[in-house]
């Protein structure tokens, strides 16, 4: 037996091979170094030396059989990849130790693979729809669809895509349908192509087209009922909801005569008619759509007491003035309806509702129950405004409502622009002596300042507007005006002026802010008396005259035209104060020209104005959402300083541009860009144009 010491890093190799080779701490000798020593005796490393040799040789040998040179090159080349990693799975501690790569590096390779194979597998396809004979069944099949409205989703397999072109081919059947097609057929032709691109092709075949037949509106109890109610309400036809036998069998108006159908019976007598139930039949033979509409009409009721209940600020007897029906009358949905927007209309509350009393009273009279909620009366507001003739400005307003308990009103508007400053009160009284009429009076401090000329007035006005008929409305008023008019070209000029304008309006149109459909006429008659440089006796008179159709049932493209005259007869333009005087160009008349840039000038070259208008305005509205749309426009016309209805038409000037409209509440978003289309000397290239409501 014999002890050495073995360096410490010597001693940590052979315990990693042989775990039996035990640490100790060696004894001093001369010659070595203080520290831990390892000792072992011969036999051991006899032992250990053998075991090395013995695992040597079981290596090589096992290296040599299994043929370590037949294992498969992972090359791009390699067909054998599939076994070399079947070999590597079933002995995982195998000749050639396994690579062992970080696992937020494995992830991320993983995640690489699949998506390269999922994109080399990802389907493209174009879809290609024919409906000639229903191009309105084409556009909402584009629109509804899956293989249109998917089309942007991935797409890895051929399955996927047939349940989407199965999905797509039940949303086309039921599209023909609901337009009375109901023997249609929706064809499909799937092309896989060589450039993984497919192409699928949609055919609409309509087929006849199913016509409405016979129409049943029958009356019962309530849905719980187990028997019929004997009721005896009146015969009911769906012609007043513009559904009658013979029509197309289309589903949209059908669903809605049937919504409107309790509606309609509430203006007859049931302010509770219900539908119960509904069914459809079906004639393949006749082509023929047969309906059966099971109607509760409710209890019969007829108009009673208005009763007002909650937080009301008004008189009762204002509110009485917007009834219009009288007590015992049949209960008619429709006049109240009309009564409660009349009420809202007035700014007074914040809310309003309106029902049907509880209690029945003889001969079925039931009340009318009211319930208001008061607004605040004053209102305090200030705004910065961008004006299409006068630039940006800012305006500040205070307004008093329901000043005396009759919903009078009182306004003090303060609008500011670089070229135009008023100090404007404005009251209206409504109910004014009659229920049909409302008193107005204003008075105005102007300052103004134009290419043309500087003005500055204060004015005064007064009078009546009366409710003629329900499409018919005039207003008389009585004006005074007085104020200092210099024209730059001569000195300035006091002037007075006394007129009695009279305005008559006919609107047949369906909105004030935003017709699309309909015709307004406004016929402006005005005598006045006044001096400016020599005293004048003159009738102003202007027509404007507006038509609006809708080009589709929508409403979603409108055709809008307008056509404005006017003259002045009994003095020459000079004679007159610019006040009374037409002028053309601006976002009122001629867009593309400067503001009342159009028109006879003066002696320094500057527009004077004229006393004859002819003007004209042709628009198309497009509202392609919901909230917005764009507008394309011609405006055209001229002006001259003198009555001659041979220059009728002639020596027009023409504007033209495009608009955008964004709608709200109060009314559209005007934003106009125009340019002149036959300029002149001077003209600008374009115009800008901001308002509230559509130009007319």
């Amino acid at each position: 037996m014999f002890q050495r010491p073995l360096k410490t890093e010597s001693a940590k190799a052979l315990e990693a091979f042989f775990p039996f080779v035990k640490r100790e701490k060696g004894p001093k000798t001369h010659g070595t170094k203080k520290g831990a020593g390892t000792t072992i005796n011969r036999y051991q490393k006899f032992i250990g030396l053998a075991l090395l040799a013995l695992l040597a040789f079981f290596t090589l040998s096992a290296c040599s059989s299994s043929g370590l040179n037949d294992y498969p090159r992972l090359t791009p080349d390699s067909n054998r990849a599939a076994e070399a990693e079947a070999l590597l799975r079933s002995d995982p501690q195998g000749p050639i130790p396994k690579p062992q790569l970080p696992q937020r590096l494995l992830a991320r390779a993983v995640s690489l693979a699949r998506d390269t194979a999922l994109r080399a597998q990802r389907l493209e396809y174009v879809v290609h729809t024919s409906s000639d004979q229903l191009p309105d069944a084409k556009t909402l099949f584009e629109e509804t669809a899956e293989l249109y409205t998917l089309q942007d989703k991935p797409l890895y397999s051929r399955m996927t895509l047939n349940r989407r072109l199965q999905s797509s081919i039940g949303t086309g059947q039921d599209i023909l349908k609901s337009m009375g097609y109901y023997d249609g057929e929706v064809k499909s032709n799937v092309e896989f192509g060589e450039a993984e691109q497919t192409v699928i092709t949609i055919e609409f075949i309509p087929n006849t087209q199913y016509k409405i037949g016979e129409i049943k509106v029958l009356f019962s109890g309530p849905p719980d009922a187990l028997e019929d109610v004997p009721v005896s309400p009146p015969e009911v036809s769906l012609t007043p909801l513009k559904i009658k036998k013979g029509d197309p069998a289309l589903a949209a108006p059908i669903l809605q005569a049937v919504d409107l159908l309790p509606d309609y019976l509430a203006t007859r007598g049931y302010p509770f008619a219900e539908v119960t139930g509904t069914r459809y039949f079906l004639s393949p033979a006749d082509k023929l759509l047969d309906m059966e509409i099971t109607v509760y009409p409710g209890d019969f009721a007829r108009m009673g007491e208005l009763v007002i209940t909650g937080d009301n600020p008004v008189r009762v007897e204002f509110i009485q003035n917007l009834v219009s029906w009288k007590q015992g009358d049949t209960w008619n949905q429709d006049a109240i309806n009309s009564f409660r927007d009349s009420l809202f209309q007035k700014g007074l509350f914040n809310s309003i509702d309106v029902s049907v009393g509880t209690q029945v009273k003889d001969n079925n009279v039931r009340d009318i129950i009211l319930k208001v909620e008061r607004a605040p009366p004053r209102t305090v507001s200030g705004s910065l405004n961008f004006d299409s003739d006068f630039g940006p400005g800012a305006e500040l307003a205070w307004e008093h409502r329901n000043l005396s308990g009759w919903g009078d009103d009182f306004k003090v508007e303060i609008p500011i622009w670089k070229d135009l400053q008023q100090l404007g009160v404005q009251y209206t009284r409504p109910y004014f002596l009659s229920k049909k009429q409302t008193f107005l009076a204003s008075a105005a401090l102007l300052r103004e300042k134009t290419d043309s000329y500087e003005l500055k007035s204060l004015s005064l006005q007064g009078g009546i507007e009366r409710q003629l008929s329900r499409h018919l409305a005039g207003k008389l008023m009585v004006s005074l005006e007085r104020g200092k008019l210099n024209e730059f070209f001569r000195e300035e000029q006091d002037y007075n002026v006394v007129g009695f304008p009279l305005t008559l309006d006919w609107n047949w149109s369906d909105s004030f802010l935003d017709p699309t459909e309909g015709h307004r006429l406004r016929i402006l008659f005005s005598p006045y008396y006044g001096h400016y440089y020599t005293d004048f006796n003159i009738i102003k008179t202007r027509v404007d005259g507006y038509q609006y159709f809708s080009l589709k049932e929508n409403k979603t493209l409108i055709l809008a035209l307008r056509l404005s005259l006017g003259y002045i007869a009994g003095a020459s333009t000079a004679n007159l104060p610019a006040s009374l005087r037409f002028f053309s160009g601006g976002g009122g008349s001629i867009r593309g020209f400067r503001y009342q840039s159009i028109g006879p000038k003066n002696a320094k070259g500057k527009p004077a104005g004229g006393n004859f208008l002819n003007e004209f305005s042709s628009e198309l509205r497009w509202r392609f959402r919901e909230s917005m749309g764009l507008v394309f426009f011609i405006d055209g016309g001229n002006l001259y300083d003198k009555v001659d209805f041979s220059e009728l038409g002639k020596k027009f000037l023409w504007g033209g541009g495009i608009g955008f409209r964004y709608y709200t509440s109060m009314g559209p978003f005007r934003l106009d860009v125009a340019t002149p289309l036959n300029p002149r000397e001077g003209d600008s290239k374009f115009q800008i144009y901001i308002s509230l409501g559509q130009s007319f």
